[in-house]
């Protein structure tokens, strides 16, 4: 299971980032959920070029971004709880059905081995009764 740790959505821009679009230092991302963002966050620091209204409205739309991403993540951990649980719910379903199977199988063989008896002890009787 991956380790938990408490996700803060209060970011801070990092010190130390280069201005060079080019060899910016990103974290490493196996699964490539970030190559797109990387991409466009290159092309959108270029065409900031200086212009405060444009830096202005793109730390606009990251805080925008930064919060569908908060409801987003929220909205998911609550989808995959309920899915947890309703997967409980039926396997627990399941194990009850089975009980149920099981038991109803053990009455009917009960019931077999019953009427085998009575018919075992018929034939004794007959046998008896010819001696």
């Amino acid at each position: 299971m991956t380790e938990k740790k408490k996700i803060s959505f209060d970011i801070k821009p990092k010190a130390g980032v280069t201005a060079n679009v080019a060899v910016v230092d990103w974290p490493t991302d196996v699964r490539g959920v970030t190559t797109d963002l990387r991409k466009t966050l290159r092309s959108t620091a270029q065409q900031i070029n200086g212009d405060a209204a444009r830096l202005k409205l793109v730390l606009e739309t990251l805080s925008i971004g930064l919060g569908m991403f908060k409801a987003k993540f929220i909205d998911d951990k609550k989808k995959l709880a309920r899915k947890y649980e309703e997967g409980v719910k039926r396997e627990e379903e399941a194990k009850e059905r089975r009980l149920k199977e099981a038991e109803l199988q053990l009455e009917l063989a009960e019931a077999a081995l019953e009427e085998q008896a009575k018919q075992v002890a018929k034939m004794a009787e007959a046998i008896k009764g010819k001696e």
